[in-house]
């Protein structure tokens, strides 16, 4: 986990990704939650990337479809069991200038094809105060660096 509360990883240059969603599994105060088999196997090759000299688990992959004026309210998630090796991954799909991750006061636009790291245990908030829905694919992963007993 990193200590700061968002750390750029890297820009992928590939072209525009639509998934097909079946149903929201859950609505989190405005933002559709769904499972896709494709988000998942892309949630892998991101985790790779992020952590190329380590074994992999990814626990968690899902869309977040954040509709134009959707605000989340400040909340911190709790810390998982071996959070060392845990990190929470987003890799923006489709956004726009006025969608944002903040901390405070301190707001973050992440870009479209880009991959962060996010310190999801320090309190964060979001908006989408633009005119087209934010797009991310969220991703839950355990990193062991391949020099470690896991």
């Amino acid at each position: 986990m990193i200590d700061n509360e968002i750390q750029f990883i890297t820009h992928l240059d590939f072209p525009d990704i639509e998934f097909q969603f079946d149903k929201v599994y859950f609505d989190y105060h405005g933002v559709q939650l769904y499972k896709n088999e494709d988000a998942r196997k892309l949630a892998k090759n991101l985790a790779q990337i992020a952590f190329p000299n380590s074994h992999i688990t990814v626990l968690n992959s899902r869309i977040h479809v954040m509709p134009p004026g959707v605000v989340l309210q400040e909340h911190a998630d709790r810390r998982p069991p071996d959070a060392e090796h845990f990190h929470v991954l987003h890799f923006p799909l489709k956004t726009n200038n006025d969608a944002y991750l903040a901390f405070g006061d301190q707001r973050y636009h992440l870009e479209k094809h880009s991959l962060y790291e996010f310190n999801y245990t320090k309190p964060h908030w979001g908006a989408n105060e633009g005119d087209e829905e934010r797009i991310h694919l969220f991703i839950e992963v355990y990193a062991y660096p391949y020099d470690q007993e896991t």
